[in-house]
């Protein structure tokens, strides 16, 4: 299957999804005339703006992320650690590890004008702690109504 990657002036071109993700962005970067961005720098976002991740999954093939006959802009994601807030705790025994942000940013030249609604942006977001204790709470639930398992032929 195909889609459509848009990017530069909006230029649009048709690639081939049924391929490593390796070799796609391969190919995005090449015939976009992408070289300056680094490979590993280089996703897709569909028409609203979320990030496909891509780079994450490299030996998997596109057709799992994208969809079929699907238009895709090309995104660039630059990660970065986040600056670290001093709390007054001089205590230097043990530094904690500095949690990375990206940001994406579009290589279709006047995005948000072409595409109403379009920000770049992760498709992963932070589940509020209400959600994460409701979803804790019905696995706990889950695991006391399993059944237990048979001992039947076990040897005494």
């Amino acid at each position: 299957m195909h889609i459509v990657v848009r990017y530069g002036d909006d230029e649009r071109l048709l690639f081939n999804s049924v391929c490593r993700i390796a070799n796609l962005l391969s190919n995005i970067r090449e015939r976009c005339n992408l070289e300056h961005v680094d490979m590993k720098h280089l996703d897709l976002g569909d028409e609203s703006g979320i990030a496909k991740d891509l780079p994450l999954h490299l030996n998997c093939y596109g057709s799992q992320f994208l969809s079929p006959h699907g238009t895709y802009v090309v995104l660039k994601r630059v990660s970065f650690e986040r600056p670290s807030i001093d709390n007054g705790n001089n205590e230097t025994d043990v530094e904690e590890p500095k949690p990375l942000e990206t940001v994406y940013t579009s290589l279709l030249n006047d995005a948000e004008s072409l595409l109403p609604g379009f920000c770049p942006r992760s498709q992963v977001q932070k589940s509020s702690t209400k959600d994460r204790k409701k979803r804790a709470k019905e696995a706990q639930e889950r695991a006391v109504m399993a059944p237990m398992p048979s001992t039947l032929g076990s040897k005494s």
